[in-house]
């Protein structure tokens, strides 16, 4: 896959000793005053708070700050139904109410071509001071998420433009949300899988994909990355996956019937309790036109934490892609829209959506410093699907708990 690099310039955010205040600091200030200011804020018991603001550059594009207003609104902004539809399973959302629907055996999962699938652009959590006590030198510490979303917009006429895999067929493709590679805390010798072992890796990703003709698939797919590379995918991946093709009609993402509007991918982390990384479960919510019909076209599939990324998400990536297992998505005519959203504390902007558990680090750790994320764009290995769209200038922004990373990709 095609190499994006960042190059970051500058990261400044300064925090009081209770809270970071979502405003954008504005005028001329010199850098090294406001470096001096962050190293002294560590000691301090107050000072002025700004918001994180950022410079980057990628692939020689400038990311220019983007005020909170004029920031596009995705379509989990205004899902008019809680995130979280009930217990562990499959959920279609019709009217405003969450339906459960089938999920799909391992029998029918390989039956309709559910592959695993690799990283892209990203978000990266990273370390900031923490001042736990006066006196004692500050800790550093990367926030982890528990909210991430990718949402891919056509902003070219789709009637025009066109696709192809490079392993499929036209209007086959792959829209991802991938978390970081993290310690799987729950491996040991056999478990998960049969050749699982402590110190593995983990690896998690909310995924929808698109075969021709007419099958879609909406998951959540658990890795252990040892075992999946050394068996070629044979094993060492769950993938758990409803499909909206066995209840309606999918539409071709180009060409004659294809729709208009966004898709967005979203992938959490829910816990029982606020303040224990036990018992988490992890959930895609999908908003896709494509298998829309005549509802809104959302779907929901939600699977136990068994790799343990409760706690150790700290990057988000994603886009849209070829379909799996490497394949290429060659585009004509076409330019996306990329909106790629993390979150250590997820609020909702509906009102059926209150907010989320914060993520915290450890039982020790859980106020508003711990909470506060501090970001940068990233480098992410890139060595699966991949392709033809050119990125082009990025906008990147921060608040106190979130940040967006926004961008056009074209095709000829």
């Amino acid at each position: 896959m095609e190499q994006r690099n960042w190059k970051i310039y500058s990261m400044i955010r300064v925090a009081s000793n209770e809270l970071i205040l979502p405003y954008v600091l504005r005028g001329a200030v010199l850098l090294v005053l406001l470096v001096t200011a962050m190293e002294a804020s560590a000691q301090a018991t107050s000072t002025p708070a700004v918001k994180q603001q950022m410079t980057a550059k990628l692939q020689h594009a400038e990311v220019a700050r983007v005020p909170k207003s004029h920031r596009p609104r995705t379509p989990s902004d205004s899902l008019l139904a809680p995130f979280t539809p009930g217990k562990p399973g499959c959920y279609h959302l019709v009217g405003n109410a969450w339906n459960a629907v089938h999920c799909g055996t391992p029998e029918e999962i390989k039956a309709h071509q559910v592959v695993p699938a690799i990283m892209t652009n990203s978000i990266q959590s990273t370390p900031h001071n923490y001042l736990h006590k006066v006196g004692v030198p500050p800790d550093k510490i990367a926030t982890p998420l528990n909210w991430g979303s990718v949402t891919v917009n056509q902003l070219s006429d789709p009637a025009r433009a066109s696709e192809k895999d490079s392993k499929g067929s036209p209007n086959a493709f792959s829209i991802q949300n991938n978390t970081n590679q993290f310690i799987c805390s729950t491996c040991t010798s056999g478990s998960p899988y049969p050749t699982s072992a402590a110190g593995d890796k983990g690896w998690v990703q909310f995924i929808y994909q698109q075969h021709t003709p007419g099958s879609s698939a909406v998951c959540v797919m658990i890795f252990d990355v040892k075992v999946a590379s050394a068996t070629s995918y044979a094993s060492g991946y769950t993938p758990t996956c409803t499909f909206p093709s066995d209840s309606m009609i999918v539409a071709p993402l180009d060409g004659p019937g294809a729709p208009t509007g966004a898709a967005e991918i979203v992938g959490y982390i829910q816990c029982p309790n606020a303040g224990s990384k036990a018992g988490c479960t992890l959930w895609i919510i999908a908003h896709v036109p494509w298998s829309a019909g005549p509802d809104q076209g959302w779907w929901a599939v939600s699977t136990p934490d068994t790799v343990g990324l409760a706690g150790k998400w700290n990057n988000v990536s994603g886009g849209i892609f070829g379909v799996g297992m490497g394949s290429k998505a060659y585009f004509k005519k076409t330019k996306m829209q990329n909106i790629i959203r993390a979150y250590s504390c997820y609020k909702g902007s509906a009102s059926a959506n209150p907010p989320l558990p914060c993520m915290i680090l450890s039982p020790g750790i859980i106020n508003a410093k711990s909470k506060q994320l501090t970001a940068s764009p990233a480098q992410i290995n890139s060595t699966g699907e991949s392709t033809n769209l050119i990125d082009g200038p990025a906008r990147f922004y921060c608040t106190a708990t979130s940040c967006w990373l926004m961008y056009n990709s074209t095709a000829r």
